[in-house]
């Protein structure tokens, strides 16, 4: 992907499109901090599960044959919720400054390009 992404950066409308995912909260940042923090979830809610897990276990030997009741009115925490969390504004000005760099310098070669082209063409 990254190679793909800077042999793209050849087109000036590549490099427009991927500061603007980046600054829409649409690209590849927020896909890769996503998966990490899905990751982190998955983590956490297995530890979450084991300890549950065995805290009804330990239950049930302790209380063996009478009514527990619904297993779900022995949790001892609640099942852990996930929430992304956004990147800082200054993340995505820096995922996009590369792009925008790029579009800068392309900017200012076409028209000292443009401006060489207009002197050497001759007036009179």
């Amino acid at each position: 992907i990254a190679l793909s992404r800077w042999i793209g950066r050849v087109s000036p409308f590549s490099c427009f499109a991927f500061a603007a995912t980046e600054l829409a909260d649409a690209g590849l940042m927020r896909d890769r901090r996503y998966m990490d923090q899905l990751g982190t979830y998955q983590l956490d809610l297995c530890n979450y599960a084991h300890a549950e897990w065995r805290a009804i276990h330990q239950y049930e030997l302790a209380h063996k044959g009478e009514g527990q009741g619904p297993w779900h009115k022995h949790l001892q925490k609640p099942v852990p919720k996930f929430q992304y969390v956004p990147a800082a504004a200054g993340d995505y000005f820096h995922a996009a400054a590369i792009d925008g760099g790029i579009l800068a310098g392309m900017a200012v070669v076409l028209f000292m390009l443009g401006y060489l082209t207009f002197l050497r063409y001759d007036v009179r």
